[in-house]
């Protein structure tokens, strides 16, 4: 946290009030704290190790009650503000909060939908084939392995040119516990057609 501090020209102070706050019943993890975010300061000064640095100038915003809204939830609200009828899903990192808030949204009733929990993404994708069929607006999401084990029924949905609505939130293919972000999910999926 010091170095990211230094390379931001930002000063210790209301950091080390945090620090403070947050161990205020452990007042010697306070100052181990502190003294570990002056050290990295400080290191990055010393060692002059970023050629350039930044300044950030505080943001002109006004008070009042603001939304953080992450990529996940978005595509969730995005899901219910297109009155998806039949979202099937099996979660999966980094997808799983998306179906997580999904699932909560259809169970308070403020999405009018069928939530579907299977036991793959295979399954998940096939029970939105069928439910596309039957003419149902459909909704799934996916991630990495998932995404591959959709793969057969990919090919089932373009082939009958199925309207199915499906987030990806990419992540690394292999290994199994690897979360880094990157393309080789969709890439491995590239040419099945789907849009």
């Amino acid at each position: 946290l010091g170095l990211m501090l230094s390379l931001y020209s930002r000063p210790l102070e209301k950091e080390e009030e945090d620090i403070r706050r947050k161990f205020a019943r452990k007042p010697e993890l306070a100052e181990a704290n502190v003294l570990a975010l002056r050290a990295g300061y400080a290191y990055a000064d010393a060692t002059e190790m970023f050629v350039t640095s930044y300044r950030v100038r505080s943001a002109d915003i006004r008070p009042g009650t603001y939304r953080s809204l992450t990529g996940n939830h978005a595509a969730a609200y995005g899901a219910m503000l297109s009155r998806a009828e039949v979202i099937s899903a099996y979660p999966i990192t980094p997808q799983t909060m998306i179906v997580e808030l999904l699932s909560e949204l259809t169970a308070s009733g403020q999405l009018d939908a069928s939530f579907i929990t299977v036991e793959s993404e295979h399954s998940a994708m096939a029970a939105c084939v069928g439910a596309s069929a039957a003419g149902a607006r459909t909704y799934t999401a996916t991630s990495g392995q998932g995404l591959a084990l959709m793969h057969e029924m990919l090919h089932w949905a373009v082939g009958a040119r199925l309207p199915v609505v499906l987030t990806n939130v990419s992540r690394a293919m292999a290994p199994g516990w690897s979360i880094w972000a990157d393309q080789t999910d969709i890439l491995s999926q590239r040419d099945v057609g789907w849009m």
